[in-house]
């Protein structure tokens, strides 16, 4: 009697664990800033659910457990993140206190400027993630890596009231890591002159650098002689 209760026990054990539901995934997206995961199905091991940012809808989301780093205190989860505008792919590991977030693929810019609105900026073309690494412990983003290609195209903006355009080249922005926090640095493709420098630091805040080559692009040069690389103008704002 005694075995059978045992044996009962653990087979009992052994189907919570196989067939987890998918809603437990949302606590894995408590450790990512300002993500939601809604209409989870399937189970914790393989599934998905409709993936949120800031409130902002992104698609739907599909995983599938990966084993490799069980042993290591991690779960790690293959995905992938589909919808009308992007369809990206990668690796997502989480542990108690930390999130790595591995992603590639393609985002069209009706998407990307839903993002871009809050700074009265658009643009047109596609973006894509190359291999592009973020590292988030304790809920603050830590480590960032890879790049981000723009395709190019046409860009409207405004700037002290007055809405202005400009068509620029294809553009690549490498994510790195910094002292003071993450950052990126914008170049043209190609190009060696940096056209804007952005670091994530640890406050919150983000702050974004553009050089004088850009306002040159931009068809809206700045004065002076500073040469081209120069940060011309500096802004600070919280994001996180």
């Amino acid at each position: 009697m005694r075995n059978t209760i045992i044996f009962g026990s653990l087979l009992f054990l052994l189907f919570a664990v196989v067939f987890a539901p998918a809603g437990l995934m949302r606590t894995a997206f408590d450790q990512i800033p300002g993500a939601t995961l809604t209409e989870p199905t399937g189970t914790l091991w393989e599934g998905s659910g409709r993936i949120f940012m800031n409130e902002q809808g992104l698609g739907t989301l599909a995983w599938d457990f990966s084993p490799a780093k069980l042993f290591a205190g991690s779960l790690s989860f293959d995905f992938t993140l589909t919808g009308p505008e992007h369809d990206l792919d990668g690796e997502i590991t989480i542990s108690s206190s930390a999130a790595a977030l591995h992603v590639s693929g393609k985002i069209a810019a009706p998407m990307v400027n839903d993002w871009l609105a809050p700074y009265d900026i658009a643009i047109s073309g596609t973006v894509t993630l190359d291999a592009v690494e973020l590292g988030i412990v304790d809920g603050a983003l830590e480590q960032a890596g890879g790049s981000v290609h723009w395709s190019g195209g046409l860009v409207r903006y405004t700037l002290s009231g007055r809405t202005s355009s400009a068509t620029l080249p294809p553009l690549v922005a490498f994510l790195e890591e910094g002292f003071a926090g993450p950052g990126a640095t914008v170049f043209t493709q190609p190009g060696q002159t940096p056209l804007i420098k952005a670091q994530l630091l640890k406050n919150g805040y983000a702050k974004i650098g553009i050089t004088k080559l850009l306002t040159k692009l931009l068809n809206n040069p700045w004065p002076g002689s500073d040469p081209d690389h120069a940060i011309v103008l500096e802004v600070e704002e919280q994001v996180l």
